[in-house]
């Protein structure tokens, strides 16, 4: 396991995933991928193309926000629950060898 030396030389990328074929997230993707291209076949169509491509970058930079929210809260919880491991103390008992 070499996750630290990726971590450090920057080729660690936690968010970087392949979607599962017809799972709950590509049937969605592709619903949105549908209703796009109904509303650029339409005879209006045209007129549309540049607002939802606007929708769809600022979609983008919110899943990324939100994306890096949910990674730091998970490292912090993963860290607290680490020092309770270490330093948390029982009020009814004491562990063998303390």
């Amino acid at each position: 396991m070499k996750t630290i030396s990726d971590f450090y030389c920057g080729s660690f990328h936690p968010a970087d995933k392949y979607v599962i074929r017809d799972s709950k997230y590509m049937k969605i993707s592709e619903k949105i991928e549908k209703l796009e291209r109904e509303i650029l076949s339409s005879p209006e169509g045209e007129k549309f193309k540049p607002l939802i491509r606007d929708i769809e970058e600022l979609n983008c930079e919110l899943l990324s926000i939100t994306d890096e929210e949910s990674f730091e809260e998970g490292m912090r919880f993963g860290i607290r629950l680490i020092c309770d491991v270490f330093y948390g103390k029982s009020e009814n008992f004491k562990a063998m060898g303390e």
